[in-house]
């Protein structure tokens, strides 16, 4: 009987500590990082940002595209830099390919470092999914704490920046 009472706490101490061992992984998984911690360049190693604005209602504005200048590459990483993220843990066992668009318009941003290696931003709703550069194509979804309103206050900022058509 003793023996027995003592291979119970055993088992349970184990589960216990598994189940702190998975909370703390979900907790420091989930953390919230800066901008620079989630796509770790500088906007002066970027050579060209490229920004496609994708419509999804017909009411609005066809889609759109340009390339950004340095000062408004350098604007919108202030803009990206003044709430942090939380990586949405699916996307760490998950293809980070299929997320939801919720916004429209929803806007895709492709640039390019000085040393060649290509990047992109999805910016698309509830989700920004990030591909950094030499990541070979590998992305992550993240989840802003300003959530839907900031990303179309971003992508609002990437339509003064484009010509209109």
């Amino acid at each position: 009987m003793k023996g027995q009472r003592k291979q119970i706490g055993i088992a349970l101490a184990i589960l216990v500590c598994a189940a702190a061992l998975i909370a703390g992984g979900y907790l420091w998984i989930s953390r919230p990082v800066s901008v620079s911690s989630m796509l770790p360049i500088a906007p002066d190693d970027i050579s060209f940002c490229y920004v496609t604005l994708h419509a999804l209602r017909e009411e609005d504005v066809g889609d759109q595209s340009g390339t950004l200048t340095q000062e408004q590459t350098e604007e919108l990483f202030r803009r990206l830099s003044t709430v942090e993220y939380r990586l949405d843990p699916p996307s760490l066992f998950f293809s980070a390919s299929k997320m939801r668009i919720t916004i429209s318009p929803y806007a895709i941003l492709s640039f390019s470092l000085e040393d060649g290696s290509f990047g992109e931003l999805t910016l698309a709703g509830d989700l920004i999914r990030v591909t950094p550069p030499g990541s070979s194509g590998r992305s992550r979804l993240y989840v802003p704490d300003g959530g839907t309103p900031f990303q179309e206050e971003m992508v609002g900022y990437l339509q003064s920046c484009l010509p209109p058509t």
